[in-house]
């Protein structure tokens, strides 16, 4: 939607996995150079763990895009099975048969697979995605499948992604067999301050426009503040500031703009309802009978309707209480931007559009210019006179009766 005003090729800033945009902070360079590591040196266990939304699937899907031919890979996405599932999972994406095969049978046709493939000089690798799901029982089935080798080498390394919950729960006593089986173990840390920054403008680069936005004073700072250095709310937060400056036909992001724009999205901290707000009753009220009231809040948790009674001024920011912060969540909020942008990439079809009736209608009036009266003003306000607002209609057959 925003891409050409921006000079954009892309949406930079899109929460998908992406391995071509890839920004590898310290502790991200980190984790890349111990995985290849552990894969050159086929250790038989590497651990990686980090909040959700740090870039821990971003990393994985690069260091898939960096293998080479001699790796085998399975990928383990679902960890919520039994063991006999995540026999089948890694035998499947080994491209083996399991039909109508147990778990014993599953795992002689794997160990056969794998010395096969050791002695074609190829390496068989299993990643292991949201980890942390894995039952203490699943983890042992885990655990178990590094037996799998020979006097030499080991003929499956196993890489073990998760939250830091994973962390926790090897760290019990019952895990300790686990833990000794574990040759490297790296944690993605949040951003700094100075990597938000370099990872913001890293993005809108390979987006087409590193220039696309410039940031005021203390916005980065902001960014950094509300985010937690987490890349993925740093993705969701940006995104909407380029869609707010977008309708608000500017480049440039203020402070003000940040703090606004997280807080229709619920990303502000400390987030607390404030007494004298200009509707301090919308929280109790737009649950009952009010339609006025419920349709007011609704519209303001939009973005499109401004809290002073008889002002329907546009805003392009989210809630203008918390109990409309409350009451409508930011996923709601956000249609409210993209319908704010909508209508205003639609205004230049409307003026251009527009002259065109009016022609008309002095046509007709000149034309027409012994009919009865009140005739040509019903044909000349039929034909210019613009509705208030755009608005949505239901598809012909389907109106309510």
């Amino acid at each position: 939607m925003y891409e050409s005003y921006f000079k954009l090729r892309e949406k930079p800033f899109d929460i998908v996995p992406n391995p071509a945009y890839l920004y590898l902070s310290k502790t991200h360079k980190q984790a890349m150079t111990y995985f290849n590591f552990g894969l050159q040196e086929r250790f038989g266990f590497v651990l990686m763990t980090g909040e959700v939304g740090s870039g821990k699937t971003t990393l994985i899907r690069e260091l898939i895009r960096t293998m080479g031919p001699e790796i085998n890979l399975a990928r383990v996405f679902n960890t919520r099975v039994s063991s006999q599932e995540l026999i089948a999972m890694i035998n499947e994406d080994f491209g083996l048969d399991t039909a109508g095969k147990g778990k014993v049978l599953m795992l002689k046709d794997l160990y056969e697979h794998l010395i096969k493939e050791y002695e074609q000089g190829r390496r068989s690798v299993v990643i292991i995605d949201e980890a942390q799901n894995l039952s203490l029982d699943l983890l042992e089935e885990v655990r178990m499948l590094s037996n799998l080798e020979t006097n030499e080498a080991t003929l499956l390394q196993i890489m073990l992604v998760g939250q830091p919950q994973l962390g926790r729960i090897l760290s019990l006593a019952e895990m300790q067999q686990f833990r000794q089986r574990i040759s490297i173990v790296c944690h993605i840390l949040p951003l700094t301050r100075q990597e938000t920054e370099n990872y913001i403008l890293h993005r809108l680069a390979v987006a087409g426009n590193r220039d696309a936005l410039s940031f005021h004073d203390g916005a980065f700072d902001a960014i950094h503040e509300i985010s937690d250095g987490i890349p993925r709310k740093i993705n969701t937060l940006c995104n909407f500031l380029l869609l707010t400056a977008f309708t608000e036909e500017r480049r440039d992001v203020s402070v003000e703009m940040v703090r606004d724009v997280a807080g229709g999205l619920g990303l502000q901290k400390n987030a607390e309802l404030d007494s004298n707000a200009a509707y301090p009753a919308v929280m109790q009220q737009t649950h009952g009978n009010d339609d006025r009231i419920n349709k007011g809040a609704l519209l303001r948790a939009l973005g499109l309707e401004s809290p002073v009674s008889g002002n329907h001024t546009r805003t392009v920011f989210g809630a203008d209480s918390a109990g409309d912060a409350n009451e409508y969540p930011a996923a709601i909020r956000s249609i409210g931007l993209r319908l704010h942008a909508l209508e205003k990439g639609m205004e230049h079809v409307e003026k251009k559009d527009h002259a065109v009736p009016a022609k008309q209608a002095e046509a007709l009036e000149t034309r027409d210019a012994g009919s009865p009266a009140g005739q040509r003003t019903v044909q000349k306000n039929i034909a210019t006179d613009r509705p208030g607002q755009l608005y949505c209609d239901l598809p012909a057959g389907k109106r309510s009766r």
